[in-house]
């Protein structure tokens, strides 16, 4: 599966929809991007992990963060993404918290992570020579 690929396909819903002023819609696409841009590093790192199977976003990210430092404060990010991506689904305390700038923020997070993945999630030949052992 490409987690990536699927991040990107997040990341273009999630503007749409905050184009459209669909603020709260465009919050769960962008903690769905996140979660898959982790995902992108985790299936290189534990192909056979469990936690590709669910939402677990903050033990997958700390499974990424063993491997791969961050120079930012992403476990905060990927706390609040957890928060929101079930309070954006769910929104039991109202939803007057989705604004504009509110989505906007996560839409930086997204950045953050992908960042994170694309700059700092350097995979080693030893990583691949573990990934594709036994093809």
């Amino acid at each position: 599966m490409n987690y990536y690929m699927l991040a990107e396909e997040e990341v273009a819903v999630a503007r749409t929809l905050h184009d459209a002023g669909q603020y709260r819609h465009a919050v769960y696409h962008s903690c769905i991007a996140i979660e898959l841009l982790l995902k992108t590093k985790l299936v290189q790192v534990e192909p056979e992990s469990a936690l590709l199977e669910g939402h677990d976003i903050i033990n997958i990210f700390k499974a990424v963060q063993e491997r791969f430092e961050s120079s930012r404060d992403l476990l905060s990010v990927v706390r609040f993404c957890r928060k929101y991506f079930n309070e954006s689904r769910y929104p039991v305390s109202g939803t007057a918290v989705y604004t504009k700038g509110f989505a906007e923020q996560f839409a930086q997070h997204v950045e953050d992570t992908k960042f994170y993945i694309d700059n700092e999630c350097a995979v080693t030949m030893e990583d691949l020579a573990d990934r594709f052992k036994g093809i």
